[in-house]
């Protein structure tokens, strides 16, 4: 009896140990510095390294988008779209300086703002937001302000910004953090009202010539359900968070081989020493449990890129062919890079669950709604 029991112990205790590790397979490193946690993934994620097959699964639940027919659903570069708390959604249609409005059964509603610089008007945008009332804020990239809406369509009111704000988010009180970059600040906080509160994160140099981490707007800016900012960086591939008062908490590295493929340089450019980036951040997003997906374009260069006809063949097939998610669990440990064809812009997780995405097909763009499970 005492033999079998020891036996069962020692096979126990082997399990243990043999399931533990193959469970935990991430061959990242986490360090501390000055009180902020460091986390460093290196190439592969971990559902890649151990092969256990795992990704994400989309399942869509709906769509609004045509290629011809009702105008208000035909979009011109939609950048972006989101859900209020009675399920409405409002899609950025850019290009046609609006934003539509449906119901949760894709059904139009109304069409807010229009093309222009006045009041209640939109040049361009790449964002928008919601905040605590289900007002939508937009955040205006050529007539330098965030503008604010109802959901009935009503210019509430703006404020201007002394520089092109890229993207923004809200927090729980909301207080509006928008990313751009001005006098070596990255990110700038102002009350609900529009004053500037305080701005931090320093600029990040380049060593690449001319490629900036951040001088087209590439990264991205997010808020926990902690009310801690988080911001992307495409050069080089990190995630860093503060708090509401700008203390660095956390950084999450990426130096996988897909974020840091060469640069290439186009010899026929018109403008000299142009640089085509071969990796961008194009939106990100927390789930409800904690997962971080990180939307990202990455592609190796299908032929020499020699001529600006090369380069804009390139460019229609950015989207639908080397588009991906980059998913990191809570703990910030890459998990897995996986091909999305046909995701755009924008990503957005409701209260639900259901994510949201702007998608382009082969003649027209729509935008998504799916429901997702990681397995």
């Amino acid at each position: 009896m005492k033999k079998t029991t020891l036996y069962v112990f020692f096979f126990s205790v082997l399990f243990l140990l043999f399931g533990c590790a193959k469970r935990d397979e991430w061959k990242g490193e986490i360090a501390y510095k000055d009180g902020v946690q460091i986390v460093t993934n290196y190439d592969k994620g971990i559902w890649e390294v151990n092969k256990k097959g795992k990704k994400i699964v989309f399942t869509e639940e709906m769509t609004i988008g045509t290629l011809e027919g009702d105008e208000n659903q035909i979009f011109h570069n939609p950048t972006y779209v989101m859900a209020d708390q009675d399920e409405d959604i409002y899609v950025l249609d850019s290009g046609n300086h609006r934003i539509q409005k449906f119901d949760k059964n894709g059904r139009y509603l109304l069409t807010i703002g229009r093309k222009g610089q006045g009041p209640g008007e939109i040049l361009r945008s790449f964002e928008i937001k919601l905040d605590s009332r289900n007002d939508i804020l937009i955040f205006d990239l050529d007539n330098n302000r965030v503008s604010k809406f109802d959901t009935r369509g009503n210019f509430l009111n703006s404020f201007s910004v002394p520089f092109t704000p890229y993207h923004g988010v809200l927090d729980s009180e909301d207080n509006i953090y928008v990313y751009s970059r001005y006098k070596g600040k990255l990110i700038h906080k102002f009350s609900p009202q529009g004053r500037h509160l305080l701005s931090f994160m320093d600029e990040i140099k380049s060593q690449t010539k001319r490629i900036e981490p951040h001088i087209n707007g590439s990264g991205r800016i997010g808020v926990t359900q902690k009310d801690e900012i988080f911001l992307v960086l495409t050069c080089p591939y990190t995630i860093y968070f503060y708090d509401g008062q700008g203390k660095p908490l956390k950084k999450i590295i990426v130096q996988a081989q897909h974020a840091i493929a060469p640069y290439i340089t186009p010899p026929s450019s018109p403008i000299p020493d142009a640089v085509v980036n071969s990796f961008f951040i194009t939106g990100v997003d927390i789930s409800p449990q904690g997962y971080i997906f990180c939307r990202c374009v990455a592609y190796e260069t299908p032929e020499k890129l020699d001529s600006i006809e090369k380069i804009k063949d390139l460019g229609t097939l950015l989207f639908r062919e080397y588009s991906h998610i980059d998913l990191f669990d809570a703990k910030g440990r890459y998990l897995i890079h996986q091909k999305t064809p046909n995701f755009y812009w924008g990503g957005y997780f409701d209260d639900k669950g259901y994510y949201y995405v702007i998608e382009e097909k082969d003649d027209y763009f729509r935008a998504a709604k799916y429901s997702i499970i990681i397995k």
